[in-house]
């Protein structure tokens, strides 16, 4: 009972008290109470730095959550002997505040804080400069600003310009809206003693000059460069001077005297400069551009790095592209002239590189004012050869002496037959520096007729960009089964290079992108990527005539049913057909003229697994047709033109005896196939193409001086090369595919890794 009571007792007093309290906080209100904030340890007071370092600190809020820190960095010269005066009485705006968020993700506790260093004498100089560091909470209260002191050196960064050699000449463009980038530069900087690794973003100052021509690049080099050695310490000398290094301290005490004296006798070194190689212990030589020094004959500035932001040169960007770098130095005819780049890079203490980069470039201004370059990829007869166009003299200019015909008769006077060109010489390698020989005369080489075989070395381009660019259309013609047609190449970039320019392009290929198939039935092969963006050529199929020609069976007579060295000849090709009806006044039927296969193609006479004759052994003609025309299967944008007519028609394959133990027929219908299309640039119309799986030779001359005025004139209109100059407004189209392409095989080029021909094995 007595138990009970307590308990009761008690529930009431609870419900006494709860009852007659009120909800309401009574007393003073409580204050904020303001952040604390301090660095930790490391990096001790009076620390010293040659590269901008992390620094750490932490801080604390009893009463609520620090919302963000802040620090400042300033020198010492400007805080004077009482950092913690200069803090409090100076304007808050005053103080150039850097504020560092507060998340959960990062509690804002670390910094790699910039600091300055002196520019002018960086490396034995170091600045002192005071961190301010405060904290801030979220209700706004700051703590005590505290501060360390830090000291900073720094060390000169290096400069490097990444561009063409003078071999890899650019080419010039008017604004940045077609296909070609202009002249492309990159710069990149190194800091190797302050960061041997992961260095700081850098600013750079650059400039281009220009144009020059070979004479003023020589004029500068000689006079306004010279040879300079800058040790550690970005002290300059010059050739002939003397380095002077410390070779040893002598300390004496004298103890007789109070306080003690001591005297340090130093010994030096005097090292003539021209004696110090690469890798010396003391500095680095370098060439240096005398840049304010150039004449005003030679002080050409193109254009020079800009920063709209702050209104200085420095820039953070590590690529420029420069356009229309021959404006003001107009022309008409196409030129290949020389421009100076020079470039400055500065670190994060805006210490400049003491001796900036310079280097030559070459830069083609196209002006195309010729009308047609024709480069003949074409084999010309001989014994391991099968079916190369050639008179029956195997005169090695067939191609030139029909198409310059074809040409002249579209416009009289516009292909150049006559004026041979000199022998001519090109560089093929910079380190060590090789030259490969052109044989133009041996080839009856023209300004406007180039062939293949001219070189003497496989490095060696059989043509120039500048040769190209001088004209509107080049047409290529390969008509053998054989030799690749390398898109890929030294030759390929600069006919890329010209349909990025405007130009336009005609070829005319039996078996371009394969070569002496390894098969006896038809192969499908995909046309290069870079040969679909720019010919519209998905894919091309052969026949496999020349493995065919070679048939070699070495097992029992069932399983070799055309003997053990039987001869297949499969050619069939002897017609192109317009694709329609109403194509035919322009693009009339081509037929195969018999008695012009005869005599500029070469036949291998005789029998056997080498032979090739055109006749039987009665005189009468064993087929009379064109082997390994082909087709193709072209993208969706493209036109076609032409279809394939096949001796047989559309009778299923089959092979059947010939005269001589030749056996003749088809292993494929070819029947109606696409065989020429022609392509203009999807986008804005940039270039015109044509690719045809013929040329004109087999063909009588009024068909074919129809199908080459057609397609000249189809292939000169040409929008952005107005009249044979540079357009004043450049196309504006979407070209990121194809000016990916070009950039791809521009960066292949600069690595050395493109084989100078087109004509391939």
């Amino acid at each position: 009972m007595k138990r009970s009571f307590v308990i009761i007792s008690a529930l009431l007093m609870g419900l006494y008290f709860l009852g007659g309290c009120s909800k309401d906080i009574k007393g003073p209100p409580r204050d904020n109470i303001p952040p604390l904030v301090d660095f930790v340890n490391i990096p001790v007071e009076g620390a010293r730095f040659s590269s901008d370092t992390a620094i750490y600190w932490y801080g604390t809020d009893v009463d609520g959550f620090i919302r963000y820190f802040r620090y400042a960095v300033i020198e010492s010269t400007v805080v004077g002997a009482d950092p913690q005066a200069y803090a409090q009485n100076s304007a808050d705006s005053l103080i150039p505040w850097v504020v560092v968020s507060v998340s959960l993700e990062d509690p804002g506790t670390k910094q790699t804080i910039k600091m300055s260093a002196d520019v002018r004498d960086p490396v034995r100089k170091y600045i002192a400069s005071y961190i301010f560091l405060q904290a801030v909470d979220n209700l706004g209260a700051k703590s005590v600003i505290v501060n360390r002191l830090f000291r900073k050196n720094n060390h000169f960064p290096d400069t490097r310009i990444s561009a063409n050699e003078l071999k890899s000449p650019y080419v010039n463009a008017v604004t940045s809206t077609g296909v070609l980038d202009g002249v492309s530069l990159a710069f990149s900087g190194d800091d190797p003693i302050d960061y041997p690794r992961n260095p700081p973003p850098f600013e750079y100052h650059w400039k281009v000059f220009g144009p020059y021509d070979s004479l003023n690049m020589v004029q500068i080099r000689n006079n306004y460069t010279e040879s300079v050695f800058v040790d550690i310490y970005g002290d300059f000398y010059k050739l002939h001077d003397f380095y002077k290094t410390v070779r040893s301290l002598d300390t004496t005490i004298d103890t007789t005297v109070v306080p003690p004296d001591t005297t340090i006798d130093t010994t030096f070194n005097y090292i003539l400069v021209d004696t110090l190689r690469t890798g010396n212990p003391y500095g680095n030589w370098g060439r240096m551009l005398k840049v304010d020094s150039l004449p005003p004959g030679l002080n050409h500035l193109v254009e020079e790095s800009y920063n709209p932001l702050n209104g200085s040169f420095w820039v953070t960007s590590t690529s420029a592209n420069i356009y229309d770098v021959f404006k003001g130095y107009p022309a008409d005819t196409t030129r290949q002239e020389y421009f100076l780049v020079w470039a400055q890079c500065r670190d994060d203490s805006k210490v400049p590189d003491p001796v900036p980069p310079f280097t030559f470039i070459s830069v083609i201004d196209p002006k195309f004012e010729r009308d047609v370059m024709l480069y003949d990829m074409t084999r010309y007869g001989g014994t391991s050869d099968f079916n190369y166009p050639a008179y029956t003299s195997l005169k090695n200019t067939t191609v030139k002496d029909i198409y310059g015909r074809f040409i002249n008769a579209w416009k009289p006077g516009s292909f150049d037959t006559l004026n041979i060109l000199k022998k001519d010489s090109i560089q093929i390698s910079q380190i060590p520096v090789i030259w490969g020989i052109i044989d133009y005369p041996k080839w009856k080489c023209t300004q406007d007729y180039y062939a293949a075989g001219a070189p003497k070395t496989a490095e060696a381009p059989a043509f120039k960009l500048r040769d190209v660019l001088k004209h509107k259309i080049i047409i290529l013609v390969k008509d053998s089964p054989s030799r690749l047609m390398n898109i890929t190449s030294t030759e390929g970039l600069a006919v890329i290079e010209g349909l990025s320019a405007g130009m336009s392009a005609w070829v005319m290929a039996r078996s371009p992108f394969v070569s002496d198939v390894q098969s006896i039935s038809p192969v499908r092969t995909a046309a290069p990527t870079t040969y679909r963006q720019f010919f519209g050529i998905d894919q091309v199929v052969t026949t496999g005539w020349v493995n065919l020609i070679k048939y070699f069976c070495t097992g029992t007579p069932e399983q070799c049913p055309f003997g053990l060295l039987a001869q297949i000849r499969i050619e069939d090709f002897i017609a192109a057909i317009p694709e329609k009806a109403s194509l035919e006044s322009q693009y009339p039927t081509l037929r195969t003229d018999t008695t012009l296969l005869g005599t500029r193609y070469y036949w291998n006479p005789g029998y056997g697994i080498l032979a090739c004759p055109y006749r039987c052994s009665d005189s009468s003609i064993i087929i009379g047709a064109l082997p390994e025309v082909g087709y193709v299967e072209k993208v969706a944008a493209a036109e076609p033109l032409y279809l394939y007519h096949s001796l047989h028609g559309n009778d299923q394959p089959r092979i059947d005896p010939g005269c001589d133990g030749v056996w003749v027929g088809h292993t494929a219908n070819f029947e109606g196939a696409v065989t020429a299309v022609r392509y203009i640039e999807p986008s804005a119309g940039l270039f015109r193409t044509s690719h045809f799986c013929f040329s004109m030779l087999p063909f009588d001359s009024t068909s074919a001086q129809t199908v080459v005025n057609t397609s000249l004139d189809w292939l000169s209109v040409q929008p952005y090369i107005g009249a044979g100059k540079m357009a004043p407004m450049a196309p504006h189209g979407s070209f990121n595919e194809l000016r990916q392409t070009l950039r791809d095989l521009q960066e292949q080029q600069r690595k050395g890794l493109l084989p100078a021909s087109m004509s391939g094995e």
